[in-house]
């Protein structure tokens, strides 16, 4: 069941206002009239209903013989003693029972008091079975239909319930086309003296806005009162005529109908509606139809067979709007709307199976979903988030609210009760809308046609630094004959868009902008626009002819000019391990954010610019998310950042050796070296010549080397000197002799012998002094001089002789030893001459 009840809006609010005025005539007016005895009776012509609350109904059972009568219509509608039902014409579905189906006239009808409370009547044409029901007490007639196909003559489902207008004459007041001056528009719109326009079509109401249609007069109210439409089509938004006023006052329920219509019409429901006679006081909201539980009708769905959805709340609303929440599959349709303060609904009475969920802002759907429903039970669906509301995007400038309807544009409060040709409306054609200036109400046309107002112009300023590619989007509700908007921009044209997926019926003339709501979106390079005004055409296009209110056209909902989601270009981009970088995010239209993830460590990008930036503190190859984004999305790309390793390690060389060589070859030097990269850490280093290596006396080069991974070099060198500090040593001296005697004062030859050792090598060995522990002419000594003398470098002449009251002499003999490198040492040798005889 649909739960919320109709505001008195529109027709709603008049059709209360009439029934408030009957309601106090017929407090005054209304006569006493006793009642009959409920019952049901019949006749070869009609079965009789006496509801015993003053209505009594007649059903006629056999063909009349005319083309407005058949079997099935009601035929009498006698409310306390006065007879409202057209004698000329039946009160019946569409034409009547007889010529619902092609090739199939045969009706029907049969009746029968079920208990003691209840009468049934049963009208069956074709494939479509219609009850007349009375309940004991209440003044209505039930009424049930149910078909298992359309009706294919006139491809619709309508009760229309005929009553003189002289007696019901307080009806909707644009369906009342009583005195026109004729008619404008095929054959149901129609003109009046004044210039206003009257129509059946102007009676509509959204379906979601009534629970009850119907006439008033002296005395009288005759209201239809719906069920929950579960078995219509169209959703809760759909608006189809509801009565005309002429010679007769028609009231019109639609189950279903072709105008304007949106989806697949629904077979096998039980439809139900009941007309109800009072005083002409307003009628209920509703009725008791529970004990339909207890008459065996085709496709009734009792209570227990039924289920209900419930949700906790709606995410991401508009307090501005109202939100319906609807429910939809091949069988039946439902509705609910949602809490003004949370959005919690209840949709109840829904017949098992699988439904699209959709979420309404007004009538734009902004979200949609899937549940199943099981009898007996409540599919719970959460808390709800609207996904799709256009109004979403960040716009330049917006005309109209995006909500499904063109009610806040220019006229857009009209047109659903008169001819867009009427006194009462605005000019359609409008001059330029000037954004800032200009207002959606009095100056954008709700619809546009090719043959009235085309082109709609729309003017509006950039600077500089709002140049950048746009998208306009232009949402419809409704087309006629394939038109849609073709949109420029100063001398930039879109190509001509595809045609919407309309109905083919008349809608702009007939009241109605309801049909599927389709944006077009035009996306309009940056190259279009200029600093200063700008210039934006609205063109209806269509393959389609017609002239005036019948050419192609269409109903906005609102149009409005968005900056473009940026655009990033991916890139390549190299930098240098330890070294300072930047990289600017390229993006177009106007980003606000930026973003970049995956760098490497020591790089950071500003958000607000989308400059990266820093010192790279690892090498390799990154590949970097980039992204960029203003109000109405983002784009991302990838960034190949490479960071090389262009830095040589760093050389600890050892500072220049000097060793003492420890043979002929040299010595071996041993020493270390290492090297630290600042990207791979401690590496080799490679030395020539090598640590231990043998190295000769003097000065050698060492070179060192390091490599890192990325093949960055390093080179020092250091040098390794090996010299002889160590003099030879000399282990002893010895004489080829050591006492000279006889002391006979003469020159004894002498030869010495030095055993001497050097680690390099010795060069020579050579007598350097000549000592006496007496003196060269002593006493005694014979007076002879000189006492010695080198003759080489290791021989030497000694005098035997000595000091004559001496102890006697001792020559000490001094040998030096030389080495290559200079250095020297020296031994002694001594010789002695005795006093006496050894």
């Amino acid at each position: 069941m649909n739960t919320t009840p109709p505001q008195p809006t529109g027709l709603r609010r008049l059709w209360k206002q009439t029934a408030a005025l009957c309601a106090l005539a017929a407090g005054l007016l209304a006569p006493q009239t006793s009642h009959a005895e409920f019952g049901l009776s019949s006749d070869e012509t009609y079965f009789t209903v006496d509801t015993d609350a003053g209505l009594v109904f007649k059903i006629r059972r056999v063909d009349y013989g005319s083309n407005t009568q058949s079997p099935g219509d009601i035929a009498s509608l006698v409310y306390n003693g006065v007879e409202y039902q057209n004698q000329s014409r039946g009160s019946q579905i569409n034409s009547g029972f007889d010529w619902l189906y092609k090739n199939t006239s045969a009706v029907t009808v049969t009746g029968e008091t079920v208990g003691s409370d209840f009468v049934k009547i049963t009208v069956q044409g074709g494939n479509l079975t219609h009850y007349y029901l009375a309940r004991r007490g209440q003044p209505c007639v039930y009424m049930a239909t149910c078909f298992t196909s359309e009706p294919d003559v006139h491809g619709l489902v309508r009760y229309i319930v005929r009553i003189p207008s002289t007696l019901l004459p307080n009806g909707p007041v644009p369906s009342d086309i009583r005195n026109n001056t004729g008619a404008i528009e095929s054959s149901d719109v129609f003109g009046m003296a004044d210039g206003t326009t009257r129509s059946k079509h102007y009676s509509n109401m959204r379906l979601k806005d009534w629970s009850y249609i119907g006439a008033s007069g002296p005395n009288v109210g005759v209201w239809m009162l719906r069920d929950n439409q579960e078995g219509g089509s169209g959703g809760p938004f759909y608006r189809s005529l509801l009565n005309q006023c002429g010679s007769d006052q028609e009231i019109t329920y639609i189950v279903n109908y072709g105008e304007v219509q949106t989806e697949a019409f629904r077979l096998g429901i039980l439809n139900h509606y009941t007309l109800v006679f009072n005083d002409g006081s307003l009628p209920p909201a509703d009725v008791d139809t529970s004990w339909f539980a207890g008459m065996n009708l085709l496709g009734y769905v009792a209570p227990e067979g039924r289920g209900a959805v419930a949700g906790t709340g709606i995410l991401g609303r508009d307090p501005s709007f109202e939100y319906t929440v609807g429910f939809s599959n091949g069988s039946a349709q439902y509705w609910t709307t949602a809490a003004p303060a949370d959005g919690s609904f209840l949709c109840s009475g829904m017949l098992p199976g699988t439904y699209t969920l959709k979420i309404y802002k007004n009538e734009l759907v902004v979200g949609t979903g899937s549940v199943t429903v099981s009898a007996g039970a409540t599919a719970p669906v959460g808390t709800l988030t609207i996904a799709d509301d256009p109004s979403s995007k960040s716009s330049l400038w917006r005309i109209g609210a995006w909500d499904g309807t063109p009610t806040e544009l220019l006229n857009g409060d009209k047109v659903t009760t008169m001819h867009p040709s009427d006194v009462r409306m605005s000019p359609w054609v409008q001059p330029a809308y000037v954004v800032g200036v200009s207002t959606p109400w009095d100056n954008f046309p709700a619809y546009q046609w090719k043959g009235v107002n085309n082109p709609i112009t729309i003017k509006f300023n950039l600077t500089a630094d709002q140049i950048a590619a746009y998208t306009c989007r232009a949402g419809l509700t409704v087309a006629y004959s394939g038109g849609r908007p073709m949109l420029a921009v100063n001398s930039w044209t879109s190509p001509i868009p595809a045609a919407p997926s309309q109905p083919k019926t008349r809608s702009l003339t007939v009241g109605t902008y309801r049909g599927n709501n389709v944006t077009y979106t035009y996306n309009i390079p940056a190259s279009a626009f200029v600093v200063g005004e700008n210039t934006l055409t609205l063109t209806v296009v269509s393959g389609t002819a017609g002239t005036g209110f019948l050419s192609p056209g269409c109903s906005y909902d609102a149009v409005d000019l968005s900056i473009q989601p940026p655009t990033v270009s991916s890139a390549a981009a190299t930098a240098s391990f330890g070294y300072a970088f930047s990289y600017q995010i390229a993006a177009t239209n106007l980003p606000t954010v930026f973003n970049a993830v995956g760098l490497p460590p020591g790089l950071n990008v500003d958000s607000a610019t989308g400059l990266i930036s820093g010192t790279p503190e690892a090498v390799g190859t990154f590949a970097v998310a980039i992204s960029a984004g203003n109000a109405n999305g983002s784009a991302a790309g990838t960034l190949t950042l490479t960071v090389n390793d262009i830095t040589a390690p760093v050389l600890s060389l050892p500072a220049d050796l000097t060793v003492e060589a420890t043979g002929p070859d040299g010595a071996v030097a041993t020493y270390t070296a290492t090297a630290l990269d600042d990207v791979d850490g401690q590496v080799p280093v490679t030395l020539s010549p090598a640590s231990g290596s043998q190295f000769p006396l003097g000065a050698t080069t060492v070179n060192a080397t390091a490599v890192d991974a990325a093949g960055n070099q390093s080179g020092g060198s250091f040098t390794v000197t090996v010299v002889d500090t160590t003099a030879p040593t000399i282990a002893s001296v010895t004489a080829s002799e050591t006492v000279l005697w006889p002391a006979n004062h003469k020159m004894r030859p002498i030869t010495l012998h030095a055993d001497v050792t050097d680690a390099v090598g010795v060069v020579s060995t050579r007598i350097v002094s000549v000592t006496s522990n007496e003196p060269v002419n002593g006493v005694g000594d014979g007076n002879t001089s000189p006492d010695w003398e080198i003759t080489g470098d290791m021989t030497l002449n000694l005098r035997a002789e000595r000091a004559g009251p001496g102890n006697g002499r001792v020559y000490t003999v001094t040998v030096e030893a030389r080495d290559a490198a200079n250095n020297s040492s020296t031994n002694h040798v001594t010789i002695s001459v005795p006093h006496g005889a050894p």
